[in-house]
Formats: structure tokens, sequence, C-alpha cells
């Protein structure tokens, strides 16, 4: 039996990495809420799942604390921070 994967997966992706530059891309984790919320209203929580889980796979994003405290919401971040174009291109070679 085939695993069904929505279409939209990809969207989906785009949208949760675009919204980890804009809020987390100084390392701050971002709540599983504040992602769903971010994403699109009419994503279910199934595919909003299987995209942060395909993000986490392919070394993208990480679960935000080690050992959470029961009851506190579950927190991601990005791997690594985000490089901004044009950062690398902002040293002076006037020498």
């Amino acid at each position: 039996m085939k695993r069904a994967i929505p279409i939209d997966l990809q969207q989906i992706q785009r949208k949760l990495l675009a919204a980890f530059e804009r809020h987390g891309s100084d390392g701050r984790a971002i709540t599983l809420q504040s992602l769903a919320a971010s994403v699109v209203a009419h994503t279910n929580a199934k595919e909003l799942r299987l995209a942060l889980k395909d993000l986490i796979d392919r070394g993208l994003v990480r679960r935000a604390g080690e050992d959470p405290i029961p009851g506190s919401p579950i927190a991601f971040r990005l791997a690594a921070p985000v490089m901004r174009a044009g950062v690398d291109k902002t040293e002076d070679q006037s020498n």
C-alpha cells in the first residue's frame, strides 16, 4: 500500500521555512501552534506534521530542547542560522 503524500507538501514546507526565517532566524524556537497559525488555516494537522517531519529528516529544522517540561508546548528551530544574501559581501575591500 502506498503512503499518500499531499501534493502541496512542498508548498507547506516552503511556508514553514519562511516562518522560521521570519520569526526564528536568530535561533529562537517557534511553537507548533505558532507554526500552524503561520502556515495556512486550511492545512490539516497531519499535513503539517508530515511536512515538519520531512524538514527534520533533511536536517533543516530540529526540535528545541532536549528534555521538555511535561505539558509545555513543543517547539522547533532552524538547525543552522539563516545567512542573508550579501552578508559575506559586506567586508571592506578598500585595502
